[in-house]
Formats: structure tokens, sequence, C-alpha cells
């Protein structure tokens, strides 16, 4: 964490003003992302937060919620929202859902019937249509980046660009 508290200084010197916390060597941001940080992790994570915060740059928070994802269960929405709400608790206000290095094709088979084997249009709906069921669910505006290589033409989620939600001071981007 102390390399990247540096980056904050740094940046802020030369006028950055967001960082997206997305690290590939985090097991809580990525393999183990159904469970939430453990204390000494947390701790050491709000110290970033606020380093962050004192250098007046916006610590985004980014899920990563790949790993055996089924999109067409609610469970995996409730999981994140609850860890979403501890970030917000101290002050994080910018979330990013990120689905790179998953795998290409829909892994599960209710998720493939459901949504006519188009991983874009599982993402999409994922994001614009289960996030906006949930009453905790509170983030002002969205950008959705389904996975490069969808098996339709057209991408259902380009029209959920931007939606209003129930927390007027927090976005939430899908990469």
């Amino acid at each position: 964490m102390k390399h990247r508290k540096a980056i904050f200084a740094f940046g802020a010197a030369r006028g950055m003003n967001t960082y997206l916390y997305a690290p590939k060597d985090d097991p809580y941001h990525r393999k183990r992302w159904r469970v939430p940080y453990p204390r000494k992790e947390w701790r050491e994570l709000q110290q970033l937060i606020r380093a962050a915060q004192r250098h007046r740059i916006d610590f985004v928070y980014g899920f990563h919620p790949g790993e055996g994802l089924c999109f067409s269960a609610g469970e995996p929405v409730r999981i994140l929202l609850k860890k979403a709400q501890r970030f917000y608790d101290v002050g994080v206000r910018t979330f990013a859902v990120l689905f790179d290095d998953i795998p290409s094709r829909l892994t599960h088979a209710k998720d493939r019937s459901h949504f006519q084997s188009s991983l874009a249009r599982a993402e999409g709906e994922w994001l614009c249509g289960r996030w906006d069921d949930r009453e905790s669910h509170r983030c002002s505006g969205r950008t959705v980046a389904p996975r490069r290589g969808c098996n339709r033409g057209r991408n259902p989620a380009a029209a959920h660009r931007h939606r209003p939600g129930r927390l007027p001071d927090a976005t939430l981007w899908a990469i």
C-alpha cells in the first residue's frame, strides 16, 4: 500500500484527480470478491482511501465479480451492494465494475438460456437491470463497456449509458 500512497502525492502534483483501485494481486477484489475484507486488510484499505482524499483524488473502487458469476442470480448483486456500502461509508463515491479477464462466453446454462448466449446482453442487463432493482443501489450514472467480442452485432448495453439512480453523489463505471 505504501507505493500506492506515493502515487497520490506524485499524481496530485501533476493534476491527477482519479485513482482506480483494481489490483490483480488483491484477492478480495478478484478471486474472493464475494468475501468482505478482513479487519487488517480493511484498515489498510481505509488508510489508502484517506490518503487519496487528503490529496483530493477521487478513489474509485473496482469490483471484479467475473469469477464464477451467474448473471441471472440475485445474490451477487446483494454481495456487491453490501461491499459497496462499506466503501461508501468511508467516503468512496465512485465505483467500477470490471469484466476483464473473464471467459468470453457465458459459463452457466441458466445464463445462456436467459441471455440468448450473449455475454454483452448479460453484462448490460446485469448492470442496468439488476442493480436498478435494488433499494440500496443509489448511483447517479454509469458507463457500460461490455467485454469485447460479443456474438451479437449490436450492443444492448449501449442504451443504458446514463440512467438516474438513488444516490446523487455516486457514480458507477463498468469496464
